[in-house]
């Protein structure tokens, strides 16, 4: 996956195998840092529009379009069930299937959030922050 410099709003999935362009997602507007994940199945972006989309990777097909759970979202992380979006101080939990919220884990405000990593086999997700701290979620 590559985020063009000049135009972030795209996202560009290539064949590891040939380096051929499979798909061009268009999310409309600049996409976060953290702002795209995937899975062999789906992927799903989120920018400066404050919403998230997930996509269907085989096809490009845009499968939902929601408002960020949070008024600022710093990652989003797809699981093999949902997708989690990191905001400050919450992870939401969306449902793959029609993007309603499953779960919120609160983060204790001095926990702030800055970027998420899942773990390859989905079993803990982790958040850390400018100021050098660390939270693990069991999943």
């Amino acid at each position: 996956t590559i985020i063009d410099e000049k135009r972030l709003q795209f996202a560009y999935l290539f064949c590891i195998e040939d380096g051929s362009l499979e798909r061009t997602l268009d999310h409309g507007k600049a996409i976060g840092p953290q702002g795209i994940s995937l899975t062999d199945m789906h992927a799903v972006t989120s920018g400066e529009d404050l919403v998230i989309k997930l996509w269907l990777i085989s096809s490009g097909e845009l499968l939902w379009t929601v408002p960020a759970p949070s008024t600022l979202i710093s990652a989003v992380v797809l699981t093999s069930s949902h997708l989690l979006a990191t905001g400050s101080t919450t992870v939401s939990a969306l449902s793959l299937s029609d993007a309603s919220e499953q779960h919120q884990l609160e983060l204790a405000a001095s926990q702030s959030c800055d970027w998420a990593h899942l773990a390859t086999d989905g079993s803990f997700l982790v958040l850390s922050n400018r100021a050098r701290q660390a939270t693990v979620w069991t999943l």
